[in-house]
């Protein structure tokens, strides 16, 4: 029996396409495939324990409450209180609204905040400020302490700090095997 985590899939024609986790494991499998012989496969979703990013979700969404106050307008605030997750932009004038329309579009967290008029005429500044998906573990886990240092101040309970970084360890592995896999695609 073989068993290939996967992340993504796809229909092509009549065929089932999953982007693996292993392409070795998966390359032997099809390479000892026999002939004429019918196979089954199962696919199920993994069950998981709660991951660093659901973890902070459930803050966030006890603070909305405590706050009472939208969760995606906690997780944008703390999006902007991050501190090294943003880029400065010169735009011109004109072009602000489409590059905001454009960078929001990516996600609830892709933020762009006007900064004021830039040393060029007809220019502006603006922060371009990153989704939380982009963060590396180092990032992931200051915005975790932000919701923590959130939900402490607010009188909500929160794990245990070695527990918070496990998490974070966890979260990281997960998003460096992801990211391994799909630059390895050609």
């Amino acid at each position: 029996m073989t068993s290939l985590k996967f992340r993504k899939a796809q229909i092509v024609k009549r065929h089932l396409c999953l982007l693996v986790d292993n392409l070795p494991a998966a390359a032997q499998f099809v390479e000892n495939m026999k002939g004429g012989v019918e196979y089954t496969a199962t696919i199920k979703r993994q069950r998981r324990s709660l991951t660093a990013n659901a973890y902070a979700w459930q803050l966030m969404g006890q603070l909305a409450k405590a706050l009472g106050i939208p969760t995606n307008e906690v997780y944008r605030n703390l999006i902007l209180e991050m501190g090294d997750n943003f880029d400065i932009i010169a735009l011109r004038e004109d072009a602000v609204q489409a590059f905001t329309d454009h960078w929001q579009a990516k996600g609830l967290g892709w933020i762009v905040k006007p900064l004021g008029a830039h040393v060029l005429r007809g220019y502006v500044e603006v922060a371009a400020y990153y989704g939380s998906r982009t963060y590396d573990s180092k990032q992931m886990s200051e915005l975790i302490d932000l919701i923590v240092l959130e939900c402490k101040e607010q009188g909500i309970e929160t794990l245990p700090p070695e527990r918070l970084s496990a998490m974070v360890n966890e979260w990281s592995e997960i998003r460096e095997q992801t990211d391994k896999s799909v630059a390895n695609q050609p």
